[in-house]
């Protein structure tokens, strides 16, 4: 199961930029990222990027990513 959400649905209601959309994007799984970041949907991608920049949320969850995760699963 997935959950398809637009750029107006998402900005009517979480008030999310472009810098943020995608970042909210990679985090949860996208065309360019489709597996997102394990355990990651859009309620904690909407936590973590309501709290600081979309860098430091990306760059937190790329180190997690890098050692939780086997390579042979990194997409």
């Amino acid at each position: 199961m997935f959950t398809v959400l637009t750029h107006q649905h998402v900005l009517e209601e979480t008030n999310l930029g472009r810098r943020k959309l995608i970042a909210f994007a990679v985090l949860c799984g996208s065309d360019y990222f489709p597996k997102g970041v394990p355990r990651v949907g859009p309620k904690r991608a909407l936590a973590a990027l309501a709290t600081t920049t979309e860098e430091a949320v990306l760059s937190e969850y790329a180190t997690l990513w890098s050692l939780c995760v086997p390579l042979s699963c990194r997409g």
